[in-house]
């Protein structure tokens, strides 16, 4: 696998966009926890890129936007 740390933060969120849109189509067409090839595949390249922007320190302004997007768009729930 290549080295995810020496992509830019821009790439490797897009990255974690796609994989995490795969992941849960995965979940759609199968209902539950399918435990084959392509779940494990998009589930330990998730884990990668998240260790990759925690160390890029990404995670904490990623926390701030989704603590607005929770408290702006889950407020009337």
């Amino acid at each position: 696998m290549i080295q995810l740390e020496h992509l830019d933060s821009r790439a490797l969120m897009q990255m974690l966009a796609e994989y995490t849109e795969k992941f849960t189509r995965i979940f759609r067409i199968y209902k539950r926890i399918h435990l084959g090839r392509g779940y494990l595949r998009c589930k330990y390249t998730i884990e990668a890129i998240v260790n990759a922007l925690k160390k890029k320190g990404v995670n904490s302004k990623t926390d701030a936007h989704v603590a607005r997007y929770e408290t702006v768009c889950l407020s009337g729930l």
